[in-house]
């Protein structure tokens, strides 16, 4: 019979999938599946990256210095944090200067506006008005403050996003790093 080849049973499985996953779909059974994908792929994902990085250099201090993996992982993590500590004092002084020229921009504006309303009115002939030009300004800022507090949650969201990376991936780094040899097979055993 035709119903008994094989192609018929497996085109037949397929088809019963494929309803089936369009069932889930239309009954949000993937979503919470999907909301733990998206959490956990980009941290491990970074804590992937950053095993590759750093293993060579904990096998290197434990095998140099003779001291246990857990040991040469944490003599590690001090090292990358005091690396990082020190660009980031380095580069402070740098980003406080900046902080403050963006604190003075009020001021530089008013500045510039008023040089703009003398040049306006000095060589004006009845084409622009400074109350216009005021009047545009003063919109487009209040425009600005208003879109500024509406991606407030976005910017919210940006950081709290960025603080759970940074309490994650350090922790999976350290479980990569100390079950790393396994780690490594893991791939290869499929």
């Amino acid at each position: 019979m035709w119903w008994k080849n094989s192609y018929f049973k497996y085109i037949t499985a397929f088809i019963l999938l494929l309803i089936a996953i369009f069932f889930m779909k239309l009954m949000h059974l993937f979503d919470p599946f999907l909301t733990i994908f998206k959490t956990l792929f980009y941290p491990v994902l970074i804590a992937g990256f950053l095993f590759y990085i750093l293993r060579p250099v904990v096998e290197l201090i434990s095998k140099k210095m003779h001291i246990a993996n857990v040991m040469a992982i944490l003599i590690t993590f001090i090292s990358v944090t005091g690396m990082i500590y020190g660009a980031g004092y380095f580069l402070a002084s740098t980003i406080r200067k900046e902080v403050e020229d963006f604190s003075h921009l009020p001021s530089k504006l008013q500045e510039m506006a008023d040089k703009a309303k003398m040049e306006v009115e000095k060589k004006d002939m009845g084409l622009l008005s400074t109350n216009s030009i005021e009047h545009e300004i003063t919109q487009y800022f209040s425009n600005l403050t208003q879109r500024m507090g509406e991606h407030f949650t976005q910017v919210f969201t940006t950081v709290i996003g960025a603080a759970t990376l940074m309490i994650i991936v350090p922790i999976l780094v350290f479980f990569f790093l100390k079950d790393g040899k396994s780690l490594c097979h893991l791939p290869l055993s499929f």
